[in-house]
């Protein structure tokens, strides 16, 4: 094999090489298991996105209702969790109203007169 032979094969399998080496690169960069921990939320509905790309597990689940309440007052809230995601949503800002007991003294969120 002749010098010039030579330098054109060593070059041809740098190249080769070089090209496995940046596919390996940027598969192992961009291929990874989703971790949906963080519950985003808007009025309607709440979603689980991973954090590393802030990718959607779906388009979003209705809100789960329960009541919230302090001496005063309730409004609604969502229940939703899943792992260590759970929804912060509420509608305290919106629906914020003040407790109407029946003849017993209990509101229809569960709060009762003491």
């Amino acid at each position: 094999m002749t010098l010039g032979k030579l330098k054109w094969l060593i070059a041809g399998i740098a190249i080769a090489l070089a090209v496995v080496l940046a596919l390996s690169i940027t598969l192992i960069c961009t291929k990874h298991s989703h971790r949906f921990v963080e519950c985003h939320y808007n009025d309607e509905v709440h979603f689980l996105v991973c954090p590393d790309d802030e990718v959607k597990n779906s388009e979003g689940e209705a809100h789960n209702l329960v009541w919230a309440y302090n001496e005063e007052y309730h409004w609604h809230k969502c229940s939703y969790k899943s792992g260590e995601a759970a929804c912060q949503w509420n509608d305290e800002a919106t629906n914020y109203q003040a407790h109407n007991f029946d003849e017993n003294g209990v509101c229809e969120c569960g709060y009762q007169k003491s």
